[in-house]
């Protein structure tokens, strides 16, 4: 049984495509939070409560705390195996150009052959 390279390439590229889309779509919320850190809210929640906080009453303000560097950071890594895997699948020679460099030394070798009989 032998593995397709390509779809292997694919399959991955396809999951972490899908992952990345729903890490941007996270880190796209917004998210507001107490300055005494009593509580995070996503925008909704923060709307019902007139952005102030539920517990103390001081105004909310958007939180791009240390979980929005996590998942840019998460993203950073996900795009460089995309792109691992794109330089990957470039280098790689496909069908095509295995069968012409093939070819291209047949007619080497025909060529060859054809200079030793002329010259012998």
């Amino acid at each position: 049984m032998r593995l397709n390279q390509k779809r292997i390439e694919e399959v991955i590229h396809s999951i972490l495509g899908e992952e990345g889309k729903s890490l941007i779509k996270e880190l796209r919320e917004l998210f507001f939070a107490c300055k005494n850190n009593c509580v995070r809210l996503n925008f909704d929640q923060a709307m019902d409560f007139e952005f102030h906080c539920p517990e103390c009453g001081e105004l909310v303000s958007q939180d791009q705390g240390e979980e929005a560097k996590q998942i840019k950071k998460k993203i950073a890594e996900m795009e460089e195996e995309l792109s691992s895997v794109e330089r990957k699948e470039r280098r790689r020679p496909t069908t095509k150009d295995k069968k012409s460099v093939a070819h291209k030394k047949k007619l080497s070798l025909r060529k060859n052959k054809l200079k030793k009989r002329e010259k012998g």
